[in-house]
């Protein structure tokens, strides 16, 4: 069969196959990286932008804590603006424990699923 074929059709059935496999190759490596994006941006954006935003909001309640301690000072320990601030203060406490404390069952939850080791850096898993 192949002996009675021309050097032309020989020759565009190489280069159709190379062809259908290229484009074969190109579809399937699309697929691919659309899923790794999705799942790089579902990461990176929704989990570690939602972690940052924690850890700030648990960071300006520890400086309104802050705060309050520091005006806590000056005052009578029987004014009625003592026990406010006392209240506030304890309550940004208990607010900054909260934030810290959801933000690292995440990050262990995602370091979890990545299956990292907390006890050693990744780059030593890599060896």
């Amino acid at each position: 069969m192949l002996k009675n074929m021309t050097i032309r059709t020989k020759l565009l059935t190489i280069v159709s196959i190379t062809v259908v496999a290229l484009l074969i190759v190109t579809v399937l490596s699309t697929i691919t990286i659309n899923g790794i994006f999705k799942r790089v941006k579902t990461t990176i954006f929704d989990e570690l932008f939602w972690s940052m935003s924690m850890i700030l909001n648990a960071d300006r309640d520890m400086y309104q804590a802050y705060v309050a301690m520091r005006d806590i000072l000056s005052l009578d320990e029987n004014s009625e603006e003592y026990d406010e601030l006392l209240e506030n203060y304890e309550e940004n406490i208990d607010q900054v424990k909260q934030r810290i404390s959801e933000t690292k069952e995440m990050i262990e939850k995602k370091q979890g699923e990545l299956g990292g080791d907390k006890r050693q850096p990744k780059w030593k898993n890599s060896f």
